[in-house]
């Protein structure tokens, strides 16, 4: 009686492009993907791409680790890199980080943060399209009687922005996968029988939670 979507991958293309990429520092933004390489999230991959089309060969860095729902880590001898949400990446600059970026259509676009050894920072925006029929698909399943949220582990101004495009009125956002795991539980407890959809890593807490549950084909082997 309830669907629980995932936004990026699974409403969305999962197709992301990194806004203004040649507008960014080269050589902060080649240190950025070789942590990106480590990772297959589209938002990753996408900064991979834009910094190969820039001209950068890009190796991944050996022993990064990956934190589901927050992003990406790596100890060096001159100190820790991260790249990932700006929470997480960045804490002391992640309010000043979320001040806009938004495209010419309106729609919020995504942050990472790349946070070198030498406390060096880059903000990257990603801006993914929305499948074409995913208003469609929500619209049915309301008419049909099914309660819609969309669960997501973004940022509120990118969450919100898809959810209004696609039509849903019950969303969470920067939601890591424990608080995904926590919600489809409380849902269960409430009496609800959960339909969970999902593509990531960071969902298959949840997905395991779901009383059924769904991926693209595409989807991480986990999901």
């Amino acid at each position: 009686d309830t669907v629980v979507f995932d936004k990026t991958g699974t409403l969305s293309l999962g197709e992301p492009h990194l806004v203004d990429a040649e507008s960014h520092d080269a050589a902060l933004l080649a240190r950025a993907a070789r942590l990106a390489a480590a990772s297959r999230h589209p938002y990753a991959r996408a900064l991979v791409r834009a910094a190969q089309a820039g001209g950068r060969p890009v190796h991944a860095a050996e022993s990064v680790r990956e934190v589901p729902g927050h992003g990406l880590e790596l100890e060096t001898p001159h100190g820790v890199e991260r790249l990932g949400s700006p929470a997480f990446a960045d804490p002391d600059g992640a309010e000043a980080a979320d001040l806009g970026n938004a495209n010419a259509a309106g729609t919020a676009a995504s942050l990472m943060v790349y946070r070198a050894a030498d406390r060096q920072t880059a903000r990257f925006a990603f801006i993914d399209r929305l499948r074409a029929d995913a208003g469609d698909v929500v619209a049915k399943l309301s008419t049909a009687g099914y309660r819609v949220e969309l669960l997501s582990g973004d940022r509120a101004l990118a969450v919100q922005a898809a959810a209004r495009e696609a039509g849903i009125a019950d969303f969470m956002a920067e939601t890591p996968p424990a608080g995904k795991l926590a919600h489809i539980s409380q849902l269960a407890q409430d009496g609800r029988k959960v339909l969970m959809i999902g593509d990531g890593l960071n969902d298959a807490p949840a997905l395991a939670a779901g009383h059924a549950s769904m991926s693209p084909a595409g989807a991480a082997d986990i999901a």
